[in-house]
């Protein structure tokens, strides 16, 4: 029987199943959480299987197999990132998410737009009034806000420029 000694390496075979579920949960556009959700594990038992700190449960690796619809056998066997034949079309259906993404990024980045104008605006009316003299600390944290506000928009448009430089 071997014997595991501190600093020496085990003869224990890796398999691909980490850097498979990495391909794969990306390949999808599920952040960790969000395949954890699907299939009942926590985000960190998820980025464990993936960085091969630890392997699942049978139970738990089946699931995975199942949701991702893999043999068992490829999930540890095949480096799915490597198959040339598949890369093309899953390219594609990673291209098509990526645009779908964006698109709802540029929606919810003039959606967040249209808030800040009208808040701005809102401030702007209420300047002059006595409301906002007495409370001018609720106001002034108003304004905070919407300083942060405002760069987190202009950090979004500089990159949708930097994807659609046309646009």
């Amino acid at each position: 029987m071997d014997k595991i000694v501190p600093g020496k390496t085990s003869k224990i075979n890796k398999t691909h199943f980490g850097s498979n579920l990495r391909f794969l949960r990306r390949l999808n556009a599920l952040s960790q959480k969000e395949l954890g959700e699907k299939i009942n594990l926590s985000r960190s038992k998820i980025a464990s299987y993936e960085s091969g700190v630890i392997e699942p449960k049978l139970k738990s690796f089946i699931s995975i197999c199942e949701h991702f619809e893999n043999a068992p056998r490829v999930m540890l066997d095949e480096l799915l990132s490597a198959l040339p034949a598949e890369l093309e079309r899953e390219n594609n259906a990673v291209d098509l998410v990526i645009k779908e993404k964006l698109d709802d990024f540029i929606k919810q980045t003039n959606e967040m737009t249209k808030i800040y104008d009208g808040y701005t605006t809102f401030l702007d009316i209420k300047k002059d009034t006595e409301e906002y003299k007495l409370n001018g600390d609720l106001y002034a944290s108003l304004h905070d806000i919407l300083k942060v506000l405002e760069t987190l928009i202009s950090a979004n448009w500089k990159l949708i420029q930097s994807v659609y430089p046309n646009e």
